[in-house]
């Protein structure tokens, strides 16, 4: 049977699940928000945010759709892409 990978995050680390397998994939643990914090920043309804993403209209971070059998989408907005979209400078960045 097959399983969808299952991701748990960790501080540094993200950890795939695939069967009883468990297969670690160094990266830097990014932070994300719901559509209801993004809104408040961008001034547009979750609702709407979350429409626009699973179209592609907008990119703000991950749209992952319902898998099989389920019906709820999961989004993962990162504050990054809405810095970039409101014009301000990431933390990161140098100057």
């Amino acid at each position: 049977m097959n399983k969808a990978p299952i991701f748990l995050n960790r501080s540094e680390q993200e950890i795939m699940q695939i069967g009883g397998e468990e297969i670690a994939m160094t990266q830097k643990a990014k932070e994300y928000m719901s559509a209801e914090k993004a809104s408040l920043q961008l001034g547009i309804c979750p609702r709407v945010i979350r429409k626009l993403m699973r179209l592609g209209e907008i990119d703000l971070g991950l749209a992952i759709p319902p898998y099989k059998g389920k019906s709820t989408w999961t989004f993962k907005i990162y504050q990054e892409k809405i810095d970039k979209i409101l014009g301000k400078e990431s933390e990161n960045e140098p100057n």
